[in-house]
């Protein structure tokens, strides 16, 4: 379960599945910021995105968000409509980028 007593420097050891690359304790919540976002806004759980919103700022979660390489299509709208972004100011959601990925990437 989900703790909400922690460090907010540091990730929550409930969140290691997350973010595989490394050992959760070397993980520090600033300095990995925008990669620790981007992968929340992916593949997160709603307990993930909870601490998110709660270490990061609206503005620090929409700036990483609008310049997000890894979401596919349906995560961006979702996203789009929930941070209140407009689709022509996020990377993922534009024509030539899923574009891009779909000749990248056979799925």
């Amino acid at each position: 379960m989900f703790s909400f007593f922690h460090n907010k420097h540091q990730v929550p050891k409930e969140f290691q599945h997350l973010l595989q690359s490394a050992p959760i304790k070397e993980w520090e919540a600033q300095e990995n910021k925008k990669y620790i976002i981007a992968k929340f806004l992916h593949e997160g759980t709603m307990s993930a995105w909870q601490w998110m919103f709660r270490t990061y700022t609206k503005e620090e979660i929409k700036d990483v968000f609008k310049s997000a390489r890894d979401l596919n299509e349906k995560d961006g709208v979702f996203w789009s409509h929930y941070l209140q972004v407009s689709p022509e100011e996020v990377r993922c959601l534009q024509p030539g980028f899923q574009q891009m990925r779909k000749q990248h990437w056979a799925y």
